[in-house]
């Protein structure tokens, strides 16, 4: 399920995570912020730079931190 314009979600992958990021969509950008600490810091994201993103991490491109 997708979750629609404006709703804040965590990926599947993430589900039994408590630390990790949530994505909220808005026309031509992507929000993102910390579930945990979720009245804190937002970063905003331009469409390309979130292609480029996720394109990266599925190439392996972009790992975790050690």
């Amino acid at each position: 399920m997708r979750a629609a314009a404006g709703d804040w979600f965590k990926s599947s992958f993430s589900a039994s995570q408590k630390e990790c990021a949530e994505v909220r969509f808005a026309p031509g950008v992507a929000y993102v912020r910390d579930t945990v600490h979720r009245n804190g810091a937002v970063m905003k994201v331009v469409h390309a730079g979130w292609g480029a993103f996720l394109l990266g991490t599925r190439k392996g491109d972009i790992s975790a931190p050690l």
